[in-house]
């Protein structure tokens, strides 16, 4: 792994606009890149500088295929590539995607009919809500001596969502059926040939599933380029952690200190170049 190490105003998203134009140049088709940050807002901010980096050089093959680019979110990522892998895993291609506050707001609903049904009162619903937001990780762990009855709870309720919701995925199946594919060697496989190039930004505001789901695809042959500022983690609430990121540095091949504010796209150009 390729790591920038940023600080606010050094030219982040402008060193992954770089990269990605090093790749197109080298003879890498658009369409094997990958470019992804972590909200819709600032994909949609990376999808037009890039368009506008594609447009810029020379490269008509790159210019026919930058409306169809993946440039998106992580979430979106692993749509996309649970989509190209779907029958290998047994899944429906035509799936659904939820946003966060829906499918809590699903679950929840089925959380307290249940407990309603079963008669139960006082934080239940607080702790089902709280496996439910980690559930990737519950799902394989064991219950905790003496908390059986709660993810007894926990599993009942999670089936009764899948019932209710079994042609959408909420970000956390997402991120699940992600890790499922690491384990089947094919699929993998083809995600990889499909994406050998991944630009990852902000990757200071990736989960731990999230940054095990990368790790598993540079582990299978893809080039992973990450983008981030430990300082600048936001998301603590939606599962970051700081700690991905300072284990990427660790195991990176590669790091960039970006230290100096370039605020022209010439002078990130210039630094990177060296």
């Amino acid at each position: 792994m390729r790591v920038y190490l940023a600080s606010a105003g050094t030219g982040k998203t402008q060193a992954l606009v770089e990269e990605l134009k090093g790749l197109l140049r080298s003879g890498v088709p658009l369409r094997r890149i990958a470019a992804l940050t972590f909200t819709r807002k600032a994909a949609e901010e990376l999808r037009e500088r890039a368009r506008r980096a594609v447009l810029e050089l020379s490269l008509e093959e790159a210019r026919r295929e930058v409306h169809g680019a993946v440039f998106t979110t992580i979430h979106g990522f692993m749509a996309e590539a649970l989509r190209h892998t779907a029958p290998l895993l047994a899944l429906d291609p035509d799936f659904a995607v939820m946003d966060e506050l829906l499918a809590e707001a699903l679950f929840l609903e089925e959380a307290r009919s249940l407990l309603y049904l079963k008669g139960l009162e006082g934080g239940w619903e607080g702790l089902l809500l709280a496996l439910y937001r980690k559930r990737t990780l519950a799902e394989r762990l064991h219950p905790l001596p003496g908390a059986e009855e709660v993810f007894a709870l926990f599993e009942e309720a999670l089936a009764g969502y899948r019932r209710r919701a079994w042609a959408a995925l909420g970000p956390s199946d997402l991120e699940g059926l992600a890790l499922r594919l690491l384990e089947n060697p094919e699929a993998l496989k083809r995600v990889v040939e499909r994406f050998p190039h991944i630009l990852l930004d902000e990757y200071q505001d990736t989960g731990p599933l999230q940054g095990h789901f990368f790790q598993g695809l540079e582990e299978a042959g893809a080039r992973v380029v990450a983008v981030g500022d430990p300082k600048q983690s936001i998301y603590l609430f939606r599962n970051a952690r700081v700690e991905v990121f300072r284990e990427a540095l660790r195991r990176a091949k590669e790091v960039y200190p970006l230290t100096t504010t370039y605020r022209h796209a010439k002078g990130v150009a210039a630094f990177l170049r060296g």
